[in-house]
């Protein structure tokens, strides 16, 4: 139990500080740039960006939602990241079990990758490295 707390103070704290700041300028534009592609505007075209397409599809989806309950962008996309996090760390967390003494209790292992996942990124949340180390951590070996 002590181990779901940590994590619960980590992602309040971490959703807290992010929702009441200012939004990352990369992570701002992104967005802007979905919404822009989202209303029929040509990426490349009409748009100059030198990321490629999939950051692009991917900031549309918490933007697509935002529309749809009348919120900010920033308001979905973060918890939604958070939660990606929270998952990849849990799925993480169940992998590494029996590949090491260390790892054989998923929560104390889940908390650990939690709050790495969370608060290491600092203001470089949602970024598209930090999406990046989301996505690939829970990858395991055959």
């Amino acid at each position: 139990m002590l181990s779901l707390g940590v994590v619960g103070v980590t992602l309040a704290v971490v959703l807290f500080t992010l929702l009441r700041a200012p939004m990352k300028d990369d992570v701002a534009w992104l967005l802007w740039v979905a919404r822009q592609w989202l209303r029929g505007q040509e990426l490349y075209v009409d748009l100059v960006e030198v990321n490629p397409p999939l950051i692009i599809w991917l900031s549309a989806v918490p933007v697509m939602i935002a529309d749809a309950l009348g919120l900010t962008a920033k308001q979905v996309a973060l918890p939604m990241v958070a939660a990606g996090a929270l998952l990849s760390a849990w799925a993480s967390a169940r992998w590494l079990r029996g590949t090491s003494p260390v790892f054989e209790r998923p929560p104390a292992t889940f908390a650990a990758i939690s709050c790495v996942l969370l608060a290491m990124p600092g203001v470089e949340f949602a970024q598209r490295e930090h999406l990046l180390v989301i996505a690939v951590l829970p990858h395991r070996r055959c």
